[in-house]
């Protein structure tokens, strides 16, 4: 544990100080977001917050692989490796795009030939934990994993769209996985806890936090594409390095519920970015436009028009996070009584403080008042 959390630190420091590096380069390049109609910024902000993230990500694996404790993750296998290489494609095609805002086609097809890349590397589903180990074929295989990489990484490109939103979500839900991918490290060994799904969760998480200061409102850098492709694809690495890999037996302090944990807390890491996805794609396809037309009816647009506040609609997305992964670890940890007290409670304080109706009472008047004014 001390090794992963002296990666997840170190992550930190290189992301935190390479950061203001990034704002200026993304100054001199011109790599800044224009104020547009839909988005919630006032002022031009520089892009480019992906770059300092991949550095910290990078100098956080290359440190793991000389320690003698994860070195043989990456001597033993290239996919350590291939990770890295794939991370530094997505957050190169990021940039290229937070420069000279690439059209989605081109975007689309090369997040496919780097999520191809891993695959072809031996980060893939080879099985998914479903009543037993239901094997895939080959082609399955591939196309299953590159599909769940692309899913991924788009899912963050579309939450990211509040100062601190997407950095912050990805911590929370990082944080999560990484406890459970240590869990099951520890529990199917007893003197090698070394995982490649906790080290990837570890430095994405520590990338993530050491951004995180320059990004919460007001945001003085954005991750751009580069940051939230970057996110999106460390995360489904991780995802597909435990899921692809585990036995459902190794779980079995939560019997049934087991065979399925490794599927649905990936899913439940990223259940923000991925219900925003999927109704964004449900919502344009249906009025007859592309699935990457942008839009102001995102999660986050629709909390700020019900009354809350740029901070506040933030929290209550970090809280739907904290809430959904509890929701899932919970029956890990505790008994069934315990666990379900800890789904109910939190998802009723979620829904109080998401639908805030004194919050909501306030803003109506409000706009009673400047609409009476005018």
């Amino acid at each position: 544990m001390r090794v992963y959390l002296f990666l997840l630190l170190v992550s930190a420091a290189v992301t935190f100080l390479a950061t203001p590096a990034a704002r200026l380069v993304a100054r001199r390049f011109g790599a800044m977001t224009a104020v547009r109609q839909r988005d919630v910024h006032k002022d031009p902000t520089p892009r480019l917050g992906g770059v300092a993230m991949f550095a910290g990500v990078a100098v956080a694996m290359l440190i793991a692989s000389r320690t003698k404790f994860l070195a043989p993750l990456f001597a033993e296998s290239f996919q350590a490796w291939a990770i890295l290489i794939a991370a530094g494609l997505i957050c190169l095609l990021g940039a290229l795009d937070d420069k000279w805002d690439l059209d989605w086609v081109t975007k689309l097809a090369g997040q496919a030939l780097i999520a191809f890349f891993l695959a072809w590397q031996g980060v893939q589903l080879a099985s998914l934990p479903i009543g037993g180990v239901t094997l895939l074929s080959p082609r399955s295989a591939l196309i299953l994993t590159a599909v769940v990489i692309i899913g991924c990484m788009n899912a963050v490109n579309f939450v990211d769209g509040l100062d601190g939103l997407a950095s912050g979500v990805m911590a929370i839900g990082g944080g999560a996985f990484f406890l459970y991918a240590y869990i099951l490290t520890r529990d199917s060994s007893s003197t090698d806890f070394s995982s490649l799904a906790a080290l990837i969760a570890a430095v994405m998480i520590g990338a993530c936090l050491g951004f995180l200061p320059h990004n919460f409102s007001k945001a003085r850098i954005f991750m751009g594409d580069s940051g939230a492709l970057l996110l999106g694809l460390l995360l489904s690495a991780a995802t597909i390095a435990v899921t692809g890999q585990v036995d459902p037996a190794q779980l079995s302090t939560v019997d049934v519920f087991g065979q399925f944990l490794p599927i649905l807390l990936p899913i439940g890491v990223m259940i923000v970015p991925l219900l925003d996805m999927v109704l964004a794609v449900i919502r344009r396809v249906g009025s007859g436009k592309s699935p990457f037309h942008a839009d102001r009816m995102h999660l986050h647009h629709r909390l700020l028009e019900i009354g809350h506040s740029k901070v506040g609609a933030v929290l209550i997305m970090y809280l739907w996070t904290v809430v959904v992964c509890a929701i899932l670890l919970a029956p890990v940890f505790f008994t069934r009584t315990i666990a379900v007290s800890v789904a109910v409670i939190g998802l009723l304080a979620a829904i109080v403080l998401t639908a805030d109706p004194l919050s909501r009472i306030q803003a109506l008047r409000a706009r009673k008042g400047q609409h009476e004014r005018r």
